[in-house]
């Protein structure tokens, strides 16, 4: 994939991701937070991210350095990560809610970025198989 599709792919995605957050906001009656960071709901909340932070760089380092091939495949770890600190903050927001349903938006974050990784991730494969296809058939 070259370069200029990649960075025209993620900023479709970020769109994509922007339009289905106003759009879960309105129908749940869900207001905007401020910033566009984080906010954690207490202390255990940031405590549990920062360690949730440093195990995953330390699984990353170990994934990449100290063997070969790697045992998971870079992309799946990050995806695993991913809904691994996703899953956490949306717990917290559900346990300690700030907004109320905030924790419903996060929930269907992980999961549209979920349908998105997978379909890219088997969107390659079909284009290695129509590929080979064509190649044959030719």
């Amino acid at each position: 994939m070259s370069f200029f599709k990649f960075v025209s792919l993620i900023f479709l995605l970020l769109i994509i991701f922007f339009l289905l957050d106003i759009i879960m906001r309105k129908l749940l009656k869900v207001k905007r937070k401020k910033r566009f960071l984080i906010e954690f709901v207490n202390d255990f909340h940031k405590v549990g991210s920062i360690v949730i932070a440093v195990i995953s760089a330390v699984i990353i380092i170990i994934n990449v350095n100290y063997s070969y091939p790697p045992p998971i495949e870079m992309t799946y770890l990050i995806c695993i990560i991913f809904m691994v600190q996703h899953g956490f903050h949306a717990f917290m927001q559900w346990k300690y809610p700030v907004i109320e349903r905030e924790y419903i938006i996060t929930l269907i974050h992980i999961f549209f970025f979920l349908i998105i990784f997978f379909l890219i991730e088997n969107w390659i494969d079909w284009i290695k198989q129509v590929a080979i296809i064509i190649i044959i058939l030719n």
